[in-house]
């Protein structure tokens, strides 16, 4: 780690003397590859270049060429690779996640566990529930559908939780996969609740991002083919920009109002550490 950093720095400090005009951009890259560098020694064991098997804990396994288009202009990464895989660029500039909603992928779940401290995990409802019909005959998907859409529809944790607990003990001895089912993801699909009232039915699901790919899908499929990557950029880039113009002033995702009373639900209700603010 030490060596990674002292690298960095030597880096960084040739850039400021050449002063070749483009040093913002290079200082990003430099940064930018020193720590994910520093990343991957940590999660190896051994610096690169170093034998110890005695002390490495996996192997390094080249680089993916990725380009990272920031406000320095477009920066050519070269992104560590490790035998299991598991390496992915931590996002060390995002701050003050309150909650992340997604389905029960396991590498989704373990990034936000590892990467997004503090954070609360909401499991999507709409996944939730196409988990759960997963496990029943089809004759039953209706009743396990409308069982579900049941605990989700409660007006507060306190009656959720016990609809959650009735309809367990109900299906435990037809359908005792739903039920067990059911007592695992408690927490998880319950998350919501712990957020102000006229925010719970956003978040308790990904439906707005689908609703989002599925326009960014539409509109790509219009053009068909397009001539180049920058191409694709500026279109998606303006189909987000305009969703954001529309959430911001248009028919607001949030209100100021509503943001508010986040701060305030956490200071007047007893809710589980998983759901503070990181520090």
């Amino acid at each position: 780690m030490a060596d990674d950093s002292m690298a960095l720095l030597e880096g960084v400090r040739k850039a400021i003397e050449e002063g070749d005009g483009d040093f913002l951009r290079e200082a990003v890259h430099l940064l930018a590859q020193g720590v994910m560098e520093a990343e991957v020694t940590e999660l190896t064991g051994v610096p690169k270049g170093e034998r110890a098997p005695d002390r490495r804990l996996t192997s390094r396994n080249g680089y993916r060429e990725r380009r990272w288009d920031t406000r320095v202009g477009t920066i050519d990464l070269a992104i560590p690779r490790v035998r299991d895989g598991n390496y992915f660029p931590s996002g060390r500039g995002l701050h003050g996640v309150r909650l992340v909603i997604s389905d029960d992928h396991a590498g989704l779940v373990k990034a936000i566990r590892e990467q997004l401290l503090g954070s609360g995990w909401q499991r999507c409802r709409v996944h939730f529930s196409r988990n759960a019909q997963d496990l029943v005959p089809r004759s039953a998907r209706g009743m396990i559908a409308s069982a579900v859409r049941a605990v989700f529809e409660q007006p507060d944790e306190a009656a959720a939780h016990d609809q959650l607990g009735h309809i367990a003990e109900g299906l435990q001895a037809k359908f005792p996969a739903v039920a067990r089912l059911l007592h695992d993801a408690e927490p998880d699909i319950l998350a919501h609740f712990a957020f102000p009232e006229t925010h719970r039915r956003q978040i308790r699901s990904t439906n707005p991002l689908e609703r989002l790919n599925k326009e960014i899908k539409r509109r790509t499929a219009v053009v068909g083919i397009f001539p180049n990557r920058a191409s694709v950029i500026r279109l998606v880039g303006m189909i987000l920009a305009e969703q954001d113009d529309e959430w911001q002033d248009g028919r607001r995702y949030f209100s100021p109002e509503t943001m508010a009373l986040i701060d305030a639900v956490t200071e007047h209700k007893e809710v589980e550490p998983a759901l503070l603010m990181a520090s």
